[in-house]
């Protein structure tokens, strides 16, 4: 057997570990264990050594030699040599069964002595006290026998057995990795060892890593396809051991993976391929110090422990598995009744970026969507990113979102910031974020992307297609919340909009109560102060020239004179009345024939310059159209009379397209046109909501332009092909 023995065989303790997974059906058989050949005891070795409180060896055969590398000289020479050699642990037995060997005469005893290499041996002690007539001269014989192999074998059975029994007590994954690791560790007395599980691309994920491997490689390793000694051992599917894998050609290390390498304490390498009915599943490696071989009994145990291993590995596997088809139905249960109950995108957005993660188990995972009314897309949920990118354009991992978001399908990397087919305007992002492997699929509800799930990883751990699967699946119920969200904020619109309209039309259907009584009441107050007196005066005059008497040839002309001023003043006034309620040039010579009278007008009472700009001057327009920009005229002009102080006064009119536009401007004081608006839909002022709803209803738009101090511009935009139903002013 080689020199090198484990730490059980120093007297360590096995260590302790949850129960385990089953490496088979159990039926009640032994291990599946043997030997690859019937340990052999060493030669005996016989000594002699005195009974008294030197104890020093009287004599020791050649053979220590060969069996402890020790020669005979040094255990007679020195009588504190033997002692010095015991192991600690052993040393208060043995020296409690020598101090009672004159009452026992004989006894036999098991412990170890330490080898000239620094390694223990087993031996087995056959004690023998002889004495003769004076018991002072009494003489220990004895035998030393090398049962080292046979200490051995036992030694393995045991911890195979331990393994066997606490691996069926366990289907958690990482937990019967841990075990296999530290049970080969403790097996072939290395100074490392790593159970490593294969990737959907080819590469090796560490389960689990024990011994100095862990103060080496951290937490989780990724081995890229085909490196390093695990690699070598899958891609060959052979057992591989190296003195030194560090200058071993056959062993390809990526330079990170050689710099953490190049720190730990071990250089030997010893690595099998886990395989399960002929399929590769992952790989287990042991490491120990430099120039270690592995002999062919440490090689075989290993395999038989591999075989195991596998075994229990799978099983777990195949558990996870279904916990996890388990908990991916939970979680998408539990989507789904988000999605039904709240319409908070946000809460439905989160959920989904957790389970992504989860579902995955990847390090981070984000939620972009395009913003409504804009092209861009923004970030909208993120889990497990180191920084703050909510709302922000500019994301990690922006380069593989990207490409999903173009081409509408999903897409991978196994190392994002060397991957030279993905642009990376975000490469210092990704790096800040530790970004390695990446996974993106789109969000879509039609043939246009919504949106993206992205989720990465700070290792190389590729994602597989299942991962793919979850992911799309998870998109999915993201685009419903989209869609969700995208029709309650049409249907909260809607209602706001009709609401609005709503109050509009209250508040215009009280102020036309108003006006229609102003206009009652000044037509009543005309008909009576005015048109009614001059009536009164003119039946006065003519009950007057009734009464006169025939024969007197006076002429009655004053009166008849004053009669026909009554009359002109009457007819001015119907005329006004009439002209103020519709003016009847706007029937007879069109829009810019009435537009130019009452701007005339107004401007001569009102003492400002004004000017009346048209394009087609003779061009007739739709009766509607024509009313509805007048009355914008009117309100406007009305409006810059009572508070602009104007001194100046412009309209336009021109047609642009299939629309008719009317601008006033003035260069009056101006006013602040969202209190204006506000005060209107409150019902105080109601000339500006007026016009506006008269626009509306022809389809057209209005818009004013004011502040405090510089002048107001009401600008119409009105089409000339009217609106279903619309028709011309009642009056």
């Amino acid at each position: 057997m080689a020199a090198a023995w484990s730490p059980m065989m120093s007297g360590a303790a096995v260590p302790s570990s949850p129960p385990p997974v089953p490496l088979h059906e159990p039926r009640g058989e032994a291990l599946p264990w043997a030997p690859r050949r019937r340990p052999r005891t060493g030669p005996a070795v016989v000594y002699g050594r005195r009974r008294d409180r030197a104890g020093g060896f009287t004599h020791v055969d050649e053979t220590v030699t060969a069996v402890l590398g020790w020669k005979p000289r040094d255990f007679t020479d020195n009588p504190a040599f033997w002692e010095s050699l015991l192991h600690p642990h052993d040393a208060p037995r043995v020296r409690a069964v020598l101090a009672a060997l004159p009452e026992r005469r004989r006894d036999v005893q098991e412990y170890r002595l330490r080898h000239a290499d620094g390694t223990y041996r087993w031996v087995r002690d056959e004690l023998l006290l002889t004495a003769d007539s004076e018991a002072a001269r009494s003489e220990i014989v004895g035998a030393w026998l090398d049962i080292t192999e046979i200490k051995r074998a036992e030694q393995t059975a045991r911890v195979l057995a331990s393994t066997a029994r606490s691996l069926l007590g366990t289907l958690d994954l990482e937990r019967v990795a841990r075990r296999i690791a530290q049970a080969v560790q403790l097996l072939l007395g290395a100074e490392a060892a790593a159970v490593y599980r294969l990737g959907p691309s080819g590469e090796l994920v560490s389960l689990a890593v024990w011994g100095a491997a862990q103060r080496v490689l951290g937490g989780r390793v990724v081995v890229p396809a085909g490196a390093g000694v695990v690699g070598l051992a899958v891609r060959e599917a052979r057992v591989v051991t190296t003195p030194n894998l560090l200058a071993d050609p056959r062993v390809t290390l990526p330079p990170e993976l050689r710099e953490r390498l190049e720190r730990a304490p071990y250089r030997a390498a010893l690595a099998l391929p886990l395989t399960v009915g002929g399929r590769v599943i992952g790989a287990l490696a042991v490491a120990d110090r430099a120039g270690r071989q592995f002999d062919a009994d440490e090689i075989y145990l290993a395999r038989v422990f591999a075989a195991q291993a596998a075994l229990a590995l799978d099983r777990a596997r195949i558990h996870e598995e279904s916990e996890q088809r388990r908990r991916e139905a939970e979680l998408h249960a539990e989507l789904v009744g988000s999605i039904v109950a709240s319409l908070d995108l946000d809460t439905v957005l989160a959920r989904v970026a957790a389970a992504a993660r989860e579902l995955t188990r990847s390090d981070m995972a984000a939620i972009v969507v395009r913003e409504p009314g804009a092209g861009r897309f923004t970030l909208r949920h993120g889990q497990g990113l180191r920084g703050d990118y909510v709302g922000a354009a500019r994301v990690p991992g922006w380069g593989l979102l990207a490409r999903v978001l173009a081409t509408g399908r999903p897409a991978r990397t196994v190392d994002y910031g060397r991957d030279a087919e993905l642009e990376r305007p975000d490469l210092d992002l990704a790096r800040a974020e530790g970004m390695v492997a990446g996974l993106a699929v789109p969000i879509r509800r039609t043939a246009s992307v919504d949106g993206a799930v992205l989720v990465a990883n700070r290792s190389a751990r590729a994602f597989s297609e299942r991962d793919e699967s979850v992911l799309l699946r998870l998109a999915g119920h993201a685009a419903v919340a989209l869609g969700n969200a995208e029709l309650f904020a049409q249907e909260r619109a809607a209602r706001a909009a009709a609401e609005e309209v709503a109050s509009r039309l209250e508040a215009l259907s009280r102020r036309l109560v108003a006006i229609q009584e102003l206009e009652r009441r000044a037509l009543a107050r005309e008909l009576h102060d005015e048109i009614g007196q001059a009536l009164t005066a003119l039946k006065i005059n003519l009950q007057t020239l009734e009464r006169r008497p025939l024969q007197r040839a006076v002429p009655p002309t004053a009166r008849l004179a004053d009669s026909i001023a009554i009359v002109g003043r009457l007819l001015q006034q119907v005329r006004d009345m009439s002209l103020s309620l519709r003016p009847a040039i706007l029937d007879d010579l069109g829009l810019v024939a009435a537009v130019r009278w009452y701007v005339d007008t107004q401007a001569r009472r009102a003492g400002f310059a004004a000017r009346v700009v048209a394009d087609a001057p003779d061009e007739r327009y739709p009766p509607e159209v024509a009313i509805t920009c007048f009355r914008v005229v009117q309100e406007a002009v009305t409006n810059a009379i009572r508070h602009a102080r104007a001194r100046e006064l412009t309209v336009e009119l021109a047609r642009r397209g299939d629309e008719l536009e009317v601008v006033v401007r003035d260069d009056g004081v101006g006013f602040d046109v969202g209190q204006a608006l506000a005060r209107a839909a409150r019902g105080e002022s109601l000339g500006l909501l007026g016009i506006e709803e008269r626009v509306r209803l022809l389809r057209g738009r209005l818009e004013i332009v004011s502040a405090p101090g510089r002048g107001t511009e009401v600008r119409a935009r009105v089409p000339l092909t009217p609106a279903p139903g619309a028709r011309g002013e009642r009056a």
